[in-house]
């Protein structure tokens, strides 16, 4: 899910911790330490900066045959999909992570179709429970006009 607080956080420490293993890499000498330190904190900054960088659009052809979906980064395009209604054989859910978030555990879901011709394709992320994931399945499901 997308918890801006807690990417803001991680971007910030992960951006320290870095900074401070390029100190002890470069300065200090200590280049197993300086890379440990600073490989984990590049690799928090980079996944908190991507949790909150990246969006996808979902939407129906202009003819109405078939579904498109453009992930983005910073708002630039970086990866589209394209897959025909009848090519779609079900929709499904599956937890991507999980967070505690106000004193409780939460667990978020994409949903996705699986494909005729194999694989799938994202249809919606960030979905709070399962309850949510069910419920965006069944607008998708409406919205598209799916019979499966």
């Amino acid at each position: 899910g997308r918890n801006l607080f807690g990417c803001l956080f991680g971007i910030l420490f992960g951006a320290l911790f870095a900074g401070i293993g390029a100190f002890l890499f470069v300065k200090e000498d200590a280049w197993l330490g300086g890379a440990i330190f600073g490989g984990i904190g590049l690799l928090v900054f980079l996944g908190c900066l991507y949790a909150v960088a990246n969006s996808l659009t979902v939407k129906r052809d202009s003819m109405g045959r078939g579904v498109e979906t453009v992930r983005c980064l910073f708002g630039i395009p970086v990866k589209s999909r394209y897959a025909p209604l009848d090519d779609i054989l079900s929709l499904h859910s599956d937890s991507t992570s999980s967070a505690q978030k106000d004193g409780r555990y939460v667990k978020f879901y994409r949903v996705f179709a699986k494909l005729k011709s194999g694989g799938d394709i994202t249809l919606g992320e960030s979905f709070e429970g399962e309850a949510e994931a069910d419920a965006a399945i069944a607008f998708i499901r409406e919205k598209l006009g799916l019979r499966i």
